[in-house]
C-alpha cells in the first residue's frame, strides 16, 4: 500500500481545482482513492494516451497551504514465503505547477526484505532529513526527487521469508521408558527436561487410548488437567506457572506416566509406537531439541525389523553389508562413529535422569517405571520430535518353520527342475541366489532371515551339484571315456590285423606267379622208348632253360621283391601303437614265413633239374640246336 499526501502551498492567487497526472493503471477511484475530508468534491478523471488526468473540484478558492491525501495499492497476490517480486512505484505529478519535490519514507513488514531495483531521478537520503511526520512513522529508507523535468522511477524487489517470533518454551531433551509386557501392556514413563518463560500451561497430547498414571513437575506430584480428546488421543494440560516463577531461565524436569491398553501380540505381527505431542496455539508446536527413547521388549520373539525415522544404536547389520564386510569392502558407516554416538547417546539419558530437582516429592506418590532387568534396551534417537516407530515380529518356532521351509524350497525345486532336466544346474544356482540376495537387499528387513537362508540353500545345492559333478567327472564319466578308447584301440587293432593280412596274402600271391609259370613249364625226362624227336628235344630245352643264369636271376628278383615289400609292411607297423604291436608282429611274421615258402618252392624245382649231369651225346646236340 502506497500512500501519498499532496503539501500544496498556494500564494497570490487563490484555486478552485488541482490536476493531477497519475498513470493510466490509476484511472479509476477503485485504484486510486482520494480522503474527501471537506476539502475536495466529486473528482473527474480523462485517459490522455498513457496517462490519466484526475481534476479533483477544491471546496472553495485555497489560498496558502492545504493538503491532499490518496492511496494506491501494488498487486501483489498469491506472493508466498521464498518467493520474490518486483515492484514500481507510480509517477503522481501535480499539473500547473511552478516546483514541485517529493519524499519517500519506506515501511516493511517482518516478513520483507527490500533492496532497489532501479533508481531514476531519485536519490537516497537519512530518514533523520525526513520531514517530521514522516519520521514519525519510523521508516527503514528514505529517498527524494526535485522535479518531474525528467520522470522518476523507484522500482524494488521484495523477498519474503516466514519469519517467526522465536517461542516462549522449549523441551531440551525428551526421554521415553517403554516396557512392553507378555501380554501386550505398554507402561510408559516420559521425561522432560523443559525450559519455560512465558507459558501458564504446557499441553500434552498423549498417544491414542492412554491412560495417565501420574505426573511430577520439578520433584513434586502434581495434578494435571484434562482436556478434550484429538484424534483419538488424549489430551492433559500441566501447570507451569509456580515452577517457572522459581527457576526463570533454567529448565526443569517433567516426569509423566501413562499406560497404553494391552493388545495380543499373536504369533506374528507389528506394534505401533508413539510419541507425545506438545502444540501451541495457531497450530505450532512446542520444539524438541533432542528426542531419545529406550524400548525394553519380551522375550520369546524375533524381533525383524524396527521401521523408524530415528538413529538405531542397536546392532542392526544387514546382509549385504555383512557380505560387504565379509569381503574385505567398506560399508559406508562408520562403527566406531557409531558406537561413540550410542555412548553419547546413553550418557545424554543418564545425565537428564540424574538432573537436580527442588521439590521434595510433597503433593502424593508417584508411580515410576521400574525397567526391567536382564534385558538388553533397544535405543534410538532422534533430534525432533514427532517419530515414527514400528517393530515387526514373530514367535521363535515360526520364525525358524519359516526359516526352514525358505531353504527347503530353494532346495527341493532346485532338485526337481534338474531331474527333469527343465532348467541346468548352474543356471538356477545363479539365479536363485541373486534373486534371494536382491530380496534380502530391497524388500525389507522383516524379509530378509527368509531371503538369507534361501540364499544358503541356493549355495549349498550349488554345491552340492558342484561335487556331484566332479564324482561323476572322477568315476563314470572317466570310466565310459576309458572303455571307448580301449573300444577304439581294439577296432584299430582289428583292422590293422586285417590290412596285414590281406598284404600278407597279396605277397605271397605275388612270389606265387613266377613258380606258377615255371611249374606250368613241362617237365624234363629222358626220351621214352617210341616217344618222338621233337617232344624229346622240347624237354632238353626246359631242361637247359632252367639250368641258365637268367633262370636263377630271375628267381633271385623275385625273392628280393618280395623282401622289400616285407621290410615295408616291418617299418609301417612299427611307426603304430604299442598297442597294435604284437598283432603286426604276427602278420609280419606271416608274411616272412609266406616269402621262405615262395622262395623254397623255386630251389627245389630247380634242384629237380639235373644241372649236374652231363648230358648225353644225342641229347646235348639236340639241346644246342634248340
Amino acid at each position: 500500500k502506497v500512500k501519498t499526501a499532496i503539501r500544496c502551498t498556494v500564494e497570490h492567487a487563490g484555486i478552485e481545482v488541482l490536476k493531477l497526472r497519475v498513470p493510466k493503471a490509476l484511472a479509476t477511484d477503485k485504484d486510486l482513492k482520494f480522503e474527501r475530508d471537506g476539502l475536495i468534491k466529486e473528482p473527474r478523471v480523462v485517459i490522455e494516451g498513457e496517462h490519466a488526468i484526475w481534476t479533483i473540484p477544491l471546496q472553495g478558492k485555497r489560498l496558502g497551504e492545504f493538503v491532499l491525501h490518496c492511496e494506491y495499492d501494488l498487486k501483489l497476490d498469491g506472493f508466498q514465503a521464498g518467493q520474490q517480486r518486483q515492484v514500481t512505484l507510480h509517477e503522481l505529478t501535480v499539473l500547473d505547477c511552478f516546483s514541485e519535490t517529493g519524499d519517500f519514507a519506506l515501511k516493511k513488514h517482518e516478513n520483507l526484505v527490500i533492496r532497489e531495483a532501479t533508481l531514476t531521478s531519485v536519490e537516497k537520503r537519512d530518514t533523520r532529513d525526513l520531514p517530521a511526520t514522516l519520521q514519525a512513522q519510523q521508516p527503514i529508507q528514505a529517498y527524494r526527487y526535485t522535479s518531474h523535468a525528467q520522470p522518476y522511477e523507484l522500482a524494488l524487489v521484495l523477498t519474503k521469508y516466514d519469519f517467526q517470533a522465536p517461542l516462549g518454551i522449549l523441551v531440551r531433551h525428551l526421554h521415553l521408558d517403554e516396557v512392553l509386557d507378555e501380554d501386550g501392556l505398554l507402561k510408559v514413563e516420559a521425561w522432560l527436561l523443559v525450559q519455560n518463560n512465558a507459558e501458564q500451561f504446557l499441553t500434552i497430547h498423549l498417544p491414542p487410548a492412554a491412560e495417565m498414571r501420574g505426573l511430577q513437575v520439578d520433584g513434586d506430584s502434581e495434578e494435571w488437567s484434562e482436556g478434550a480428546a484429538v484424534e483419538g488421543r488424549p489430551s492433559i494440560q500441566v501447570h507451569l506457572g509456580e515452577v517457572t516463577k522459581g527457576r526463570k531461565q533454567e529448565p526443569f524436569l517433567v516426569r509423566i506416566r501413562y499406560d497404553l491398553p494391552a493388545q495380543e501380540l499373536g504369533r506374528s505381527g507389528g506394534r505401533e509406537f508413539y510419541t507425545p505431542a506438545f502444540p501451541l496455539k495457531g497450530e505450532k508446536t512446542v520444539p524438541v531439541a533432542r528426542l531419545t527413547r529406550q524400548l525394553f521388549l519380551p522375550e520369546g520373539y524375533a524381533y525383524l525389523n524396527f521401521g523408524t525415522d530415528a538413529t538405531k544404536h542397536f546392532d542392526e547389520t544387514s546382509l549385504w553389508e555383512s557380505l560387504k564386510l565379509s569381503l574385505g569392502v567398506r560399508t559406508g558407516r562408520d562403527r566406531r562413529a557409531r558406537s561413540q554416538a550410542g555412548d553419547f547417546a546413553r550418557a545424554q539419558v543418564g545425565g537428564l535422569k540424574a538432573t537436580d530437582v527442588r521439590g521434595s516429592g510433597a503433593g502424593g506418590i508417584y508411580p515410576q517405571l521400574e525397567l526391567p532387568q536382564g534385558r538388553e534396551p533397544y535405543l534410538f534417537e532422534k533430534l525432533a520430535n514427532p517419530s515414527r516407530l514400528r517393530v515387526s515380529y514373530a514367535t521363535w518356532p515360526l520364525f525358524f518353520l519359516l526359516d526352514v521351509l525358505a531353504f527347503l524350497a530353494i532346495v527341493v525345486v532346485g532338485v526337481l527342475l534338474d531331474a527333469k532336466g527343465l532348467v541346468r544346474p548352474l543356471v538356477y544356482t545363479g539365479a536363485s541366489a541373486a534373486a534371494c540376495l536382491l530380496g534380502a537387499v530391497f524388500l525389507g528387513k522383516a524379509l530378509e532371515p527368509y531371503f538369507a537362508s534361501g540364499l544358503v540353500g541356493s549355495v549349498g545345492l550349488g554345491g552340492f551339484f558342484l561335487a556331484r559333478g566332479l564324482w561323476r567327472e572322477l568315476t563314470v564319466l572317466r570310466h565310459e571315456r576309458r572303455m571307448e578308447e580301449l573300444e577304439r584301440e581294439a577296432a584299430l587293432a582289428q583292422a590293422r590285423a586285417e590290412a596285414a593280412q590281406r598284404e600278407g596274402s597279396l605277397r605271397g600271391q605275388v612270389s606265387a606267379a613266377p613258380r606258377a609259370a615255371a611249374s606250368e613249364a613241362p617237365a624234363p625226362s629222358a626220351k621214352g622208348k617210341g616217344a618222338s624227336d621233337e617232344a624229346s628235344d622240347a624237354a632238353a630245352a626246359a631242361i637247359v632253360l632252367a639250368g641258365t643264369p637268367e633262370a636263377a636271376a630271375s628267381d633271385a628278383a623275385s625273392e628280393a621283391a618280395a623282401s622289400d615289400a616285407a621290410s615295408e609292411a616291418a617299418a609301417s607297423e612299427a611307426a603304430a601303437s604299442d598297442e597294435a604291436s604284437d598283432e603286426a608282429s604276427e602278420a609280419a611274421s606271416e608274411a616272412e614265413a609266406s616269402e621262405a615258402e615262395a622262395g623254397e618252392t623255386p630251389a627245389v624245382e630247380a634242384g629237380d633239374a639235373p644241372l649236374g649231369e652231363e648230358p648225353k651225346p644225342g641229347q646235348g646236340d639236340s639241346g644246342a640246336e634248340g
